[in-house]
């Protein structure tokens, strides 16, 4: 289950829901969770902010392609190599972004190297 949830004042609001089985990657409900929370709440130019179970390159190209924004996601070093690097040293990611470390001891910053 992955509940979305805006606090407003006192009051929780729920924002969507969706039940998947263990199985399910948290990557496979994000476009629906934001399709639907950008109906009532706009997340255009948005800083998507997510465990590394959404390290994916769908998720990275959703949030910069449909919704203009930015992602801040730690990096899942589960089965990855050696990553390719930029002269400045940094890491590239698969979706061709520059990883900037941002916290102590994994947590990376994928920001569009412009």
């Amino acid at each position: 289950m992955v509940p979305e949830c805006l606090h407003s004042g006192s009051l929780l609001q729920h924002l969507s829901e969706i039940m998947t089985t263990a199985d399910a990657a948290d990557s496979t409900v994000v476009e629906d969770i934001l399709s639907k929370t950008n109906h009532f709440l706009s997340i255009e130019a948005c800083n998507f902010i997510a465990d590394k179970g959404y390290d994916v390159k769908a998720v990275y190209n959703l949030i910069k392609g449909v919704y203009h924004g930015e992602c801040v996601i730690p990096l899942n070093k589960h089965n990855t190599k050696n990553p390719e690097k930029l002269p400045s040293g940094h890491p590239i990611c698969e979706a061709g972004l520059a990883m900037h470390k941002t916290a102590e001891p994994e947590f990376c910053r994928k920001i569009i190297n412009n």
